[in-house]
């Protein structure tokens, strides 16, 4: 559990906070878009995401963490794909919610909610401790997001991700 979600926080920080200067930079590059219109995205994905925590903890308790988790993983995962496809700027506003939605249940809010859904099966309080450290380290897990982020940000010379944002960009 613990490793999961470390996990998810890296990816979680490193796709959505930390990856907005690279969504920001490739977009206006391809699109030729203003920085302004763009980071109006990004500032969505921020409004998007600090309206729907409170209701993140709720929706674990309810139904679960897996399926909450998943679900955001889901949105997640489609708004930064839906960054290649974007031809307006209302698709890209729609990218940045779907990231916002994702984002939520994969931040800080989801990921101790269920840590905290967690550390009540365990019995042992060796356990427990071990449970805690996801909460006491999210500062080092978000550096860590920020190396993931600067990783995408190296990448797109040596990989394929500027060849697909672009070829999806470009093919739009």
């Amino acid at each position: 559990m613990v490793a999961f979600c470390f996990l998810a926080a890296v990816f979680t920080w490193g796709l959505g906070v930390f990856g907005a200067s690279v969504y920001l930079h490739e977009v206006t590059k391809a699109r030729g878009w203003s920085v302004s219109l763009v980071s109006a995205g990004i500032t969505v994905f921020y409004l998007t995401a600090a309206m729907v925590l409170p209701a993140v903890g709720a929706a674990i308790n309810r139904r679960g963490s897996r399926p909450v988790i998943a679900g955001g993983a889901v949105l997640l995962a489609l708004g930064v794909a839906a960054m290649g496809h974007v031809a307006a700027p209302w698709q890209l506003h729609a990218a940045f919610v779907c990231m916002g939605l994702g984002y939520s249940t994969m931040s800080v809010i989801g990921l101790s909610a269920t840590i905290a859904d967690a550390k009540s099966l365990l019995q042992s309080d060796q356990r427990r401790q071990l449970a805690q450290v996801p909460q006491s380290g999210m500062s080092v897990v978000a550096g860590g997001g920020a190396v993931a982020a600067l990783d995408v940000g190296a990448m797109p010379d040596t990989c394929a991700f500027r060849s697909i944002v672009t070829t999806q960009i470009g093919a739009s």
